[in-house]
Formats: structure tokens, C-alpha cells, sequence
């Protein structure tokens, strides 16, 4: 079980004025997608350690053929190198804050370099990394709870916070990586039991990012729903399963099986829409 964390303001709480419900639009109830709650940080931590421990036991039951994947291989060092980048710099703020940078980029180039080091690695070194980075970077949730809000000056990615970087990305990404290292290793990717919180976190994000007329967002299967971004009814809809979703708005590639139909201007926009990966 991981260790509780301090739940904070706002901590799985729709924001103020959001509160309203669930609006009905042409008979068919919608959430308004601005109004996801963000998980706790505690559910966070679990979601990201889960996800890890899956990757490991698909890890450990591989044979040797399917290690000679290069993008096997290659999703397993990304998610090595960003559970080390964010494990190895629990006090990365108070460095960035003192040098006046912002760690997006900086990150961002160190995390590619060090992937494609780790992608020529043994496997079974890419496994003990994975358990051990992915345990640090677990571990660093509880850590920034103590951090003093002064020093909350990193944003992952730019212009947002580690509250975000933490109850949203880290679970997001480890949630696709799982997927990504199934399929490379030809297996059929699981969902898994926090699918549909990784879905509604998407889904909040899109809603934030949209800034053009009211659109309704259908997630099909298990982990779906129906969701409404901005006010009024809607003009178009973008259909796709939770997988599809995820991939396509944290592309590129866009995933082509992602539809949008309606007002064409707007069911194109909808379909260039991207959210932090």
C-alpha cells in the first residue's frame, strides 16, 4: 500500500462554480469536461505505482526475441529516463529557481539523451532501473508536499505546476507507456483499473485547452463517457476508445481512428487538438 499523503486544497474537488452538474443536451447527459475533478495525490501516487509494477511483470516474463524489438526497447528506456529525471531531482526547484531556468526544456533534452543510452542497454539493466527509478520517482510525490509553495516555480510541461506534473502527467504517461511496451512486446494492451481516471484526466485537460464553441467528447468502451467542452449545445463530437484518445491528443501521430463529425471547422479543430503528454 503506499504511504498516505496529505490531502491539500482542492485535492479531488471539482473548483468552485464548477459544481453545477451534469448538463443535458439534446436528451443526452453530459459532464462538463472543465469540471473533472483532479485526483487526490495519494490516488496519483497509486495509479503511477501500479502501472509500474505492471510494466515490470511484462518486463520480467519476456524472452530474449522480444528484446530485440528497437521499439520495445526504446518505449522501456523513455520510461526509465523520465522516472529517473523526476526520482534523481526531488529538489530540482530549488536548483532551477537559484539558476532562473525553466526545467521544461532543459528536461526535456536531458531525458532524450539519457533514452537513448539506456535503449542499448541489457535488458535486465533496463529492468532493475525501471525498479528502481520508478520507486524514486513514486517516493517523490509524498516530497513535494513539503515543499513550500514559494519554490513551486518548475512547470511540466510549460505553464504548469508539479501539482499537475504529479496527480495528472507522471500517471498519464506511465499509464500509455504500460500500453505502448504491451504492444511492442505483442501483446494486447490491458487498460487496467485506472483507465478510466487516466480517460477523465484527458478529457479535463481537453476541456481546459478548448476554446472554441460547445463540443460533445464520447469515450467508448469500459473506461468511457460523455463529456461536454464549453457552454451551449454542442455542433460536433469526437468519438474514439479510451486508448485512441489518450494517444491522439498526446500525439503526434494522431491515432486515425479518432473521429469528429459536426461543424466541419470545428470537428477539424477538435481533431488538431493536443494536450500534454
Amino acid at each position: 500500500m503506499p504511504p498516505s499523503v496529505p490531502a491539500g486544497p482542492g485535492d479531488g474537488v471539482a473548483p468552485a462554480g464548477r459544481a453545477a452538474g451534469i448538463a443535458t443536451v439534446k436528451g443526452a447527459a453530459l459532464f462538463p469536461a472543465s469540471a473533472v475533478p483532479r485526483p487526490t495525490l495519494a490516488h496519483a501516487r497509486a495509479m503511477l505505482v501500479h502501472e509500474q509494477t505492471e510494466v515490470l511483470r511484462l518486463l520480467e516474463a519476456l524472452d530474449a526475441s522480444a528484446w530485440q524489438s528497437d521499439t520495445l526497447r526504446g518505449r522501456v528506456a523513455d520510461m526509465v529516463a523520465e522516472a529517473e529525471e523526476v526520482g534523481r531531482n526531488r529538489r530540482f526547484t530549488g536548483r532551477l529557481r537559484r539558476a532562473r531556468l525553466l526545467p521544461g526544456a532543459m528536461t526535456a533534452a536531458r531525458r532524450r539523451r539519457r533514452s537513448a543510452v539506456l535503449a542499448a542497454a541489457p535488458p535486465q539493466q533496463l529492468i532493475a532501473e525501471l525498479a528502481v527509478w520508478g520507486h524514486k520517482a513514486a517516493d517523490a510525490v509524498p516530497w513535494y508536499r513539503r515543499t513550500p509553495a514559494s519554490r513551486l516555480l518548475a512547470a511540466a510541461p510549460a505553464g504548469r505546476d508539479l501539482d499537475y506534473l504529479f496527480r495528472v502527467l507522471l500517471p498519464r504517461s506511465a499509464w500509455l507507456s504500460r500500453a505502448g511496451i504491451a504492444q511492442a512486446a505483442g501483446c494486447a494492451p490491458v487498460l487496467g483499473p485506472h483507465a478510466a481516471e487516466v480517460i477523465r484526466q484527458v478529457v479535463r485537460d481537453l476541456g481546459d485547452c478548448w476554446g472554441g464553441p460547445a463540443v460533445a467528447i464520447e469515450v467508448t468502451g469500459p473506461a468511457g463517457g460523455r463529456w461536454l467542452a464549453g457552454d451551449g449545445e454542442p455542433v460536433a463530437v469526437l468519438r474514439a476508445g479510451p486508448l485512441a484518445l489518450a494517444r491522439h491528443l498526446t500525439g503526434p501521430p494522431p491515432d486515425e481512428t479518432v473521429a469528429a463529425s459536426g461543424d466541419a471547422p470545428v470537428a477539424a479543430a477538435l481533431l488538431g487538438m493536443r494536450i500534454p503528454g
